[in-house]
């Protein structure tokens, strides 16, 4: 009777413990985490996506889908902190960062994952949007001939066009169309009728633009920003208010915005060849890169313009790499 008795108490006791356990919401019942690795330092590499675990929360996961030099599953989620730089809390894809794997990890529940399990802590030493992702963002060309002109528009674009409208002819190195003095122009390939030439591209190298030549501007001050410059820089009302509803919704809700306008950096790796050659060539390119906090920055001085003759004007930007450094995870 004394051996069932402790054979029963046994078989109790460990009935509890299982039950117990399986009462935890914090993971999967039976998941043990995984062991952690000695901390070696801020070593490693990986690329992830930045992703809000509820909507109504300030819980981040860094989603990682490419290793790099990390010794983790690309399946691996990160537990993000509550004190996310803000430019990265709006599902930001291609996010590369390096960190070390600290001593523990944490449990929990994520609705985008569906089910729960352990995110290892980690240390981040340096976080950034991948640059190689910067892409050219909606240049238009708009042409304004004294009278209306054939003309032909070539685009020598050091990088890959993503897309293009109307259809860029690569057999005839170029757009030809019937520009009107109102801006109205008749493409030749489809004799459909177009406000602007569009185009879109990926560029074969990174930009190298100087942020710190530029505006730092409230996100909330954007919209007066804008329409405030850009007339200082040549563009017409329905110029600027065409570049204004492209850019303000990706710039109004961002903390500060670094701004900057792109001279030759630029447009020696776009050139455009125009002809007949337009007596003023007005080319505004913006770039912007997103900021949590106010960034000292030096105001350039604006070029100088003129709209006299024909006249070709293009607008267009890209939104730059956000950094973020010591960030504890």
């Amino acid at each position: 009777m004394r051996t069932s008795f402790n054979y029963l108490a046994i078989a109790g006791l460990l009935l509890g413990v299982v039950i117990s356990s399986c009462k935890k919401e914090d993971h999967d019942c039976g998941q043990d985490p995984p062991p952690p690795p000695p901390s070696q330092g801020c070593i490693h590499t990986a690329k992830a996506t930045v992703e809000r675990c509820w909507p109504d929360t300030n819980l981040w996961l860094l989603n990682v889908y490419s290793n790099g030099t990390s010794p983790v599953s690309p399946t691996l989620a990160v537990l993000a902190p509550q004190n996310l730089p803000a430019a990265f809390q709006n599902n930001i894809t291609n996010v590369a960062f390096e960190f070390e794997l600290l001593n523990d990890s944490v449990p929990y529940v994520c609705g985008c994952f569906g089910q729960p399990g352990y995110a290892r802590k980690v240390n981040v030493c340096n976080m950034r949007t991948d640059s190689m992702q910067i892409v050219i963002l909606k240049p238009v060309i708009y042409l304004y001939p004294q009278k209306t002109t054939n003309v032909d528009v070539e685009l020598l674009y050091d990088g890959k066009l993503t897309v293009t409208y109307p259809e860029y002819n690569t057999s005839k190195k170029g757009w030809t169309v019937k520009a009107k003095p109102d801006g109205t122009l008749i493409n030749s390939d489809d004799n459909q009728e177009y406000q602007y030439l569009f185009w879109e591209g990926v560029p074969a190298t990174p930009y190298n633009f100087d942020m710190n030549a530029g505006y730092c501007v409230k996100g909330s001050d954007t919209r007066k920003f804008l329409q405030n410059i850009l007339p200082k820089m040549g563009l017409t009302p329905k110029e600027y208010n065409d570049m204004i509803v492209f850019w303000l919704p990706k710039m109004q809700d961002n903390a500060y915005n670094i701004i900057h306008f792109a001279g030759e950096t630029y447009t020696e790796k776009a050139p455009l060849h125009i002809s007949p050659k337009p007596d003023n060539l007005i080319r505004v390119f913006m770039a912007f890169q997103p900021s949590a906090t106010y960034v000292e920055t030096k105001e350039p001085v604006l070029p100088a313009f003129s709209r006299s003759g024909f006249t070709a004007v293009e607008w267009g930007g890209t939104e730059m790499p956000v950094y973020a450094k010591k960030l504890s995870l």
